[in-house]
């Protein structure tokens, strides 16, 4: 997954300028840990399946989300609401099939609809702090930082097991 570290940092980049000529800069990737519990206040996510099992994510804090969300719209959210929840699933969604592009000499998969995760203190539900956990192994995660709005930051995760290689092992059962 390494290798594809500076591909979802160039599509990510790609997709922003497309959008609406929005600068991001990446931030040097990492592949292991976790965020900081509380990081968060909405998620993005979109399942991958097939060849491969995972999920690409995009992680940012209320105030980047809403702003992103009055660039694109041309209004104001003063909220989390519809219209921020279905921005950030777009993004998601077109960063998926992107990734689906760039990975497809490796892997064979397939992406779901994106599910947007919003927390609330306790509950992920709506509101402020989470953060998401990725298995450390078999499953290989990429995390790169970016830089929007010139000090405000978000996040890309990339988590990808090759599902193939797991049957091998004995971690799938193939049914036939």
């Amino acid at each position: 997954m390494e290798q594809y570290a500076s591909s979802f940092s160039g599509l990510c980049i790609m997709v922003f300028q497309d959008l609406g000529q929005i600068p991001i800069s990446a931030g040097k990737p990492y592949t292991s840990g976790s965020g900081t519990a509380g990081e968060w206040d909405i998620t993005a996510v979109i399942g991958l399946a097939g060849s491969a099992k995972g999920a690409v994510s995009l992680s940012m804090k209320k105030a980047v989300a809403l702003q992103l969300t009055d660039k694109l719209s041309g209004g104001t959210h003063i909220a989390i609401d519809k219209d921020v929840i279905d921005l950030l699933g777009e993004i998601a969604n077109i960063i998926g099939g992107r990734a689906k592009q760039i990975m497809e000499g490796e892997f064979r998969f397939e992406t779901a609809l994106p599910v947007v995760i919003v927390a609330t203190g306790q509950e992920v539900v709506n509101g402020q702090g989470h953060s998401l956990n990725w298995s450390e192994s078999p499953i290989r995660n990429i995390r790169i930082p970016f830089t929007i709005f010139e000090t405000e930051r978000f996040i890309l995760s990339v988590s990808v097991q090759d599902a193939t290689a797991n049957m091998k092992q004995g971690g799938i059962k193939s049914i036939a």
